[in-house]
């Protein structure tokens, strides 16, 4: 953490690791010491578009270890996914050895002004705005891990992409207030703050998983080929401040279809960990039993219940799958997506 109190980002990990652990059969536990973890994810906090700060951020991403074999080959490669940069180092102890991960570090920036001007881009492009002329406008701010009093202190009717909404936004009834908080769901906008924060969650745990998903296929693998992802670009060098927007935006830019190159993510790492796909099916996709537990960090993984209000469905977590990037900031189309994407989950087959 990072100038920015998050409380829940810890249960938003848990939630985001479920998949990948799934899917990987990877085994997840505590080091015996914190400098001994190999798998770091940072929530970024305040950053407002500066360069030094950005600079800050990367220098920790690819790390090598301390006590380096002087005999071996070490290497370090970035990627990008959406709201997420990693920086990943590997060891190769020889020409026929097979190289092994020592260092994963995942930086994320994901926050609730993303939420709206992902949703203010959609609005955009609907309304006929080229992605060129759009994208562009899209600004770093993150401040604010939820739409909640006291946290939703800046004019947001500044953001620069306002101008190509379709309709005038009511940041007053958007956002939720000491007064309006104290009136519950007999409060006016209540049922749209409560759905825009069930939207808000599912977005970041899903970018997330994504990042988490990357990072477990390795690296080195999409750099040479081997695998190979519209979500995931890899690059030698840290990225900067103008190559960030255009990737992680694709997903609202109509660069791919999102659940569809979720769910290739999720099967291509099952292949590679020659997991059996045909062992169980969620909604039509493959995906493997639950694995013996070994320590209390895998069950915390495992019973982390996922993020959908009113869900009785145990297996509900592939939130990718909701129409995730199909509605905007007004009321009535998020109620809507809400009560769709819940009785989807509720009634699948």
């Amino acid at each position: 953490m990072s100038g920015m109190s998050d409380g829940d980002f810890d249960w938003h990990v848990g939630c985001a690791l479920q998949l990948p652990h799934r899917y990987s059969g990877l085994r997840f536990g505590p080091p015996l010491r914190r400098d001994h973890a190999n798998l770091w994810i940072q929530h970024v906090g305040h950053w407002n578009g500066d360069t030094n700060r950005l600079a800050d951020i990367i220098a920790g991403l690819a790390r090598l270890p301390s006590a380096r074999d002087p005999s071996y080959t070490y290497h370090s490669l970035y990627a990008l996914t959406p709201f997420a940069i990693i920086g990943q180092t590997w060891c190769q102890p020889g020409p026929a050895s097979p190289a092994f991960i020592t260092d994963t570090s995942i930086a994320f920036f994901y926050t609730f002004e993303t939420l709206l001007q992902e949703c203010l881009i959609i609005e955009s492009l609907k309304a006929g705005t080229r992605t060129l002329d759009v994208v562009p406008l899209y600004e770093h701010r993150y401040n604010r891990v939820r739409g909640q009093p006291n946290l939703l202190i800046d004019d947001l009717s500044t953001l620069k992409l306002v101008r190509h909404a379709r309709s005038p936004i009511d940041w007053e009834g958007l956002r939720a207030t000491r007064e309006n908080a104290r009136r519950g769901s007999g409060g006016r906008g209540w049922e749209a703050r409560h759905c825009r924060e069930f939207l808000f969650v599912s977005r970041l745990q899903t970018h997330l998983m994504i990042a988490i998903t990357a990072a477990c296929h390795g690296l080195a693998n999409f750099a040479t080929g081997q695998i190979s992802s519209p979500l995931v670009k890899t690059l030698d060098l840290p990225p900067t401040l103008g190559a960030l927007a255009p990737h992680w935006l694709g997903h609202v830019a109509h660069g791919y279809d999102h659940a569809t190159a979720c769910a290739d993510l999720l099967e291509s790492l099952a292949q590679f960990y020659e997991q059996d796909l045909a062992s169980n099916h969620l909604r039509g996709i493959p995906i493997p039993p639950p694995q013996q537990l070994s320590d209390p960090v895998e069950r915390s993984i495992a019973t982390t219940p996922p993020y959908l209000w009113g869900c009785t469905v145990d297996e509900a977590i592939d939130a990718y799958r909701w129409n995730l990037f199909d509605v905007g900031l007004d009321d009535t189309s998020v109620i809507q997506w809400s009560r769709t994407a819940s009785d989807w989950v509720e009634n699948w087959k």
